[in-house]
């Protein structure tokens, strides 16, 4: 029983490394964010979107460059990532656009511009981008990789629940260790060895990783590409992390039986000792 305990404390603390990884970056909003934010996503969907404007206008028999002043870099950056974290949340509402006053916009501007009022037919022409651009904008204002996250949230509750679960059978299966081992040093030698398991399952795992091939999960030509290789470099490092400071802790454990085993050897020896020499 003894052996099976160890056994099942070094899988849980190997999987448990893995789900405390995976927590604090792909399950964490924060971090998918930060990836985000220092990646050119964002630059790149505002200049979709403004090349779409000016096929807009362009098609509607527009001024190409009408629709410029309607939508910011910072338009988009708060749109997307307000998204972003509506998807964390689970919320499927459809976001708001910036194309609301549209065609008052387009009056007020052609107007100034031509010094002709606009006339019905001009209206239903607005009417009719306005519609257009609201598709476009709810088309590209998104986050990326919005399909990944909306299956990583199906699983992103279960992993703290994993995570506890595994931390309770982790740490009873080392307290057990003191009611199927005999003697302090059998204790402390078994709770080094489940830190070297640890440790061991740790190394495999990050390999497993590097030799995954995940940067080949995502075509190089997807615009997202860049951000994908930033947000999933971090998993190795923090499962290592996370892994050898769980086995350091075993280790650090370790050494209370080892000193209670060094005290009874010495207090025996000590006794023997004294009872020579009686």
């Amino acid at each position: 029983m003894g052996f099976l305990a160890q056994a099942i404390a070094s899988i849980c603390g190997c999987l448990l490394a893995l789900m405390l990884a995976l927590n604090l970056t792909l399950f964490r909003e924060g971090y998918y964010l930060h990836q985000l934010q220092n990646s050119g996503c964002l630059s790149l969907i505002y200049e979709n979107i403004s090349e779409a404007e000016q096929t807009i206008a362009r098609t509607a028999g527009l001024r190409e460059t009408i629709l410029d002043e309607i939508v910011s870099q910072e338009d988009v950056d708060v749109a997307v990532i307000r998204r972003a974290d509506e998807i964390w949340h689970g919320s499927t509402t459809q976001p708001d656009t910036p194309y609301a006053d549209l065609v008052t916009y387009l009056q007020d501007t052609i107007t100034k511009e031509s010094g002709q009022m606009w006339t019905e037919a001009d209206t239903v022409r607005y009417q009719q981008v306005q519609t257009v651009c609201e598709d476009m904008w709810r088309t590209n204002a998104v986050p990326p990789m919005a399909n990944i996250l909306n299956f990583l949230m199906q699983y992103r509750q279960v992993a703290w629940i994993l995570v506890f679960v595994l931390a309770v059978l982790f740490v009873a299966c080392q307290w057990l260790q003191i009611v199927f081992q005999k003697h302090w040093r059998q204790i402390g030698e078994t709770l080094a060895a489940i830190g070297i398991s640890v440790a061991c399952g740790t190394t495999l795992t990050c390999i497993a990783i590097s030799l995954s091939g995940w940067k080949n999960w995502m075509p190089a030509t997807d615009a997202a590409y860049d951000l994908y290789v930033g947000w999933f470099r971090g998993l190795a490092p923090v499962v290592a992390a996370c892994g050898f400071g769980l086995a350091a802790l075993v280790w650090l454990a370790s050494l209370y039986p080892y000193r209670m085993a060094l005290y009874h050897e010495s207090r025996k020896k000590h006794l023997t000792t004294k009872e020579q020499q009686l």
